[in-house]
């Protein structure tokens, strides 16, 4: 059986991450070699972000898919109210990419795909703290508005709704609607070179939405208000964008937030100052 090459890549970790981690020892069924494990406090979670380090003989299995080896990272509350049980269980998959055991917005750089295969550790961190902020934005918005009326919601969405309307309608030459129903001849002309509709339509948890032309890259954005860019190449998956909101207002609808990213991604060339993970 042939080997595939590889390249063992050993990034340069941040003071933070070095000064909280350490390599423990951990069996697993019939492996046994150390991890890196570090355990950062922040606003009221530990980041958790971990290393295999795998002897030399299993190096391959890592550095193929990721030149920097197995890297996986999560969050975990150290206290769980009632709002964090139920924010948490609702709304697992709106922040990372799945939820193991009672950590929450965990993801990994062993899935396909030169973003998450190539993200540093450092970035990672960084990362989950954006993930950590929107959640403790959404959770004081959701306790506010526990205490709404339904008329105060039938208004808010009203006007949002509005919002939502001109913006698509002021952009239609560069925001086009797409839905699951839509083909790859009607889209397609709006792909990067290489890119295939069915890369998105099966998307993992794609919803309808819309596809924006930016300044310098064309974007997807869902209906629950999640926006990805394609690769450069177009050949590979889509890559999350996170868009932090300046403000935690309870009377602000998703078809705000929407409207908003969506203006962001239109004018890309000058908002990427703002919103680092544009390119």
């Amino acid at each position: 059986m042939t080997t595939k090459s590889y390249k063992k890549v050993t990034p340069k970790l941040s003071e933070e991450l070095t000064r909280y981690g350490k390599i423990i020892k951990e069996g697993i069924k019939n492996i046994d070699f150390p991890i890196f494990l570090a355990e950062i406090p922040y606003n009221g979670f530990k980041i958790l972000l971990q290393h295999n380090i795998a002897p030399k003989s299993q190096e391959h299995f890592y550095y193929t898919r990721s030149k920097y080896g197995w890297w996986q990272y999560c969050a975990k509350k150290d206290e769980l109210d009632a709002w964090d049980k139920k924010l948490l269980k609702e709304k697992a998959s709106h922040y990372g990419q799945y939820v193991q055991d009672d950590h929450s917005f965990c993801s990994d750089n062993q899935h396909e795909g030169e973003f998450y295969g190539n993200l540093h550790p450092n970035n990672m961190v960084e990362d989950i703290k954006q993930q950590i902020n929107m959640y403790l934005r959404d959770k004081e918005i959701e306790i506010a508005r526990s205490k709404m009326t339904e008329e105060d919601y039938e208004r808010i969405a009203e006007r949002a709704k509005v919002f939502l309307d001109n913006v698509l309608v002021e952009n239609k030459g560069v925001v086009f609607k797409l839905s699951q129903e839509d083909g790859k001849d009607k889209l397609s002309k709006f792909l990067p070179k290489g890119m295939d509709i069915k890369k998105i339509m099966t998307h993992r948890g794609f919803y309808d939405g819309w596809i924006i032309i930016g300044k310098d890259n064309n974007y997807f954005m869902d209906e629950t208000g999640k926006a990805y860019y394609f690769e450069p190449t177009g050949t590979k998956n889509l890559q999350p964008i996170c868009i932090m909101a300046r403000t935690n207002n309870k009377y602000l609808h998703l078809y705000d937030h929407i409207a908003s990213r969506i203006l962001a991604l239109i004018n890309d060339d000058k908002t990427k100052k703002d919103i680092t993970t544009l390119k």
